[in-house]
């Protein structure tokens, strides 16, 4: 980048090494951190550990409690502080797919963990006008986001409900 990007604004959990952050115990550490900056820490694990796929389970897996416990993605979560495999997916899942000001409100504790994950299924649009509205539309619209795609497994364009 030729000093046009600074590593921090690659990777902002790497500035904490300069200011003695390993002497602090891990969930203290993690506690500091947003959950974007989390969900990076579990991505690098993920990406310097290649991908287990764990021990064989013919069982059907309880949903957001993986009970193979040696899938990297799971190892990745509790590395990256996460209750379960479940939040940290749908975290990735906004860091990943969501608009910059979508991942700030999920870090900012403005809209939920899951919430922001529904929402960053939209396009780029969509989550944008969702995301103009206040707390509890933005909630009205998640909630029959989530009984309009329990009833159909069909892409829809969600309008009708942003503009109610």
């Amino acid at each position: 980048t030729n000093g046009q990007v600074c590593r921090f604004d690659l990777a902002p959990y790497a500035r904490f090494k300069n200011n003695r952050l390993l002497e602090i115990p891990l969930s203290q550490q993690l506690a500091t951190l947003t959950i974007s900056e989390r969900v990076a820490i579990g991505i690098a694990f993920e990406q310097s550990h290649g991908k287990h796929q764990g021990a064989r389970n013919d069982l059907q897996l309880r949903q957001n409690f993986d009970e193979v416990n040696r899938r990297t993605d799971v190892i990745a979560a509790k590395r990256a502080g996460f209750g379960n495999n479940e939040t940290y997916r749908q975290a990735k899942k906004v860091v990943l797919q969501g608009i910059f000001q979508l991942v700030q409100a999920m870090d900012a504790n403005q809209v939920s963990i899951s919430n922001a994950a529904i929402i960053a299924k939209l396009s780029f649009q969509e989550q944008e006008k969702i995301l103009q509205q206040d707390r509890k539309q933005i909630i009205r619209v998640v909630k029959q986001l989530r009984t309009h795609s329990s009833h159909t497994h069909k892409e829809y364009t969600p309008w009708h409900v942003i503009e109610k």
